[in-house]
């Protein structure tokens, strides 16, 4: 038993220590090409944003409704989790990617089309195997309204990203099923130096109370916390055996 526990530890902390030195490479694909992310308290009406004041800055919001699921930071899971509904600008391209499918889709644009009239989504790895329980092909089921069931179908693994802790479906899907509860909360951006981004989105969005972040930061605050808690699970297991 003693052996078993310290090979797991020693995988453990080897593992721990890939994910700590890769944090950099792993973070250049967190935002699927975009620098920045904020949220804001108060949805945007609308798609449209008013480009007076975000010279040379790109701006996609992104529709979603609900609530974050369980993440690495935060283990209590909410059903249904946050759905996030991408436009086509962000499927198109395909900034975000896939490490697992059905042999229904290969990329993105495999989430525009219905199976079997059930909505196709993606989760990342972690949310859909330890929060979730599910695996590629699992069905989940919601009620947007009393007694109207859609089953939604996993088609896709995401790599980690921001969209983590999230169920990811197309926007037309997403407007498709919460027509007057979804709004544009989330934001991509890209475009001039980071640092001169975010003051900007902040002043141009300040009456919907943003908060704004680099993707950077948040990958490597998402990826300290897979290590914190490996570190605790093989503390554990060395505890135990002692």
């Amino acid at each position: 038993l003693i052996s078993i526990v310290l090979a797991l530890s020693l995988t453990l902390t080897a593992f721990g220590s890939f994910i700590g030195s890769d944090i950099d490479n792993r973070s250049e694909g967190y935002g699927g090409g975009y620098e920045v992310i904020m949220e804001t308290s108060l949805g945007l009406e609308g798609s449209n944003i008013d480009p007076e004041g975000l010279e040379d800055i790109d701006v996609i919001p992104i529709l979603s409704y609900g609530k974050e699921g369980g993440t690495c930071s935060n283990i209590n899971a909410v059903y249904p989790p946050r759905i996030i509904g991408l436009p086509d600008i962000l499927i198109d391209e395909n900034g975000f990617k896939l490490k697992g499918t059905t042999d229904d889709i290969s990329d993105l644009s495999g989430i525009r089309e219905k199976l079997n009239s059930r909505i196709p989504i993606v989760v990342d790895e972690n949310t859909l195997t330890w929060i979730y329980f599910g695996e590629v092909g699992t069905i989940f089921e919601i009620e947007p309204l009393p007694g109207y069931q859609i089953e939604l179908v996993v088609v896709g693994i995401l790599e980690p990203s921001v969209l983590t802790g999230t169920f990811v479906m197309s926007e037309e899907h997403l407007e498709e099923i919460y027509p007057s509860s979804s709004t544009y909360d989330l934001f991509l951006a890209t475009g001039k130096k980071k640092d001169e981004i975010i003051p900007e989105l902040e002043m141009h969005f300040q009456d919907l109370g943003p908060e704004v972040d680099l993707v950077e930061d948040r990958a490597r605050e998402e990826m300290e916390y897979e290590l914190a808690y490996l570190s605790l699970f093989r503390d554990y297991l060395i505890l135990g055996v002692i």
